[in-house]
């Protein structure tokens, strides 16, 4: 459903500040854009390392031999 909102708020104010024409096909292609983007992402982040924990970095605040 974001991606949804988001295709339509963008035609929106596309319309609002380039006045460009209001067209459903492009838009539905702009929606099919960030669903496809979404879905990679979310499959690249769960085959994503977890980020690293500060505590126990050699760079972190709590190692610090001062």
């Amino acid at each position: 459903i974001s991606c949804i909102l988001l295709g339509i708020w963008r035609a929106h104010w596309n319309v609002v500040f380039e006045d460009t024409p209001f067209v459903p096909d492009l838009i539905i292609t702009s929606i099919r854009t960030l669903l496809n983007t979404l879905q990679r992402e979310l499959l690249l982040s769960k085959f994503a390392l977890p980020p690293p924990d500060v505590s126990t970095s050699t760079y972190g605040i709590h190692n610090n031999p001062l």
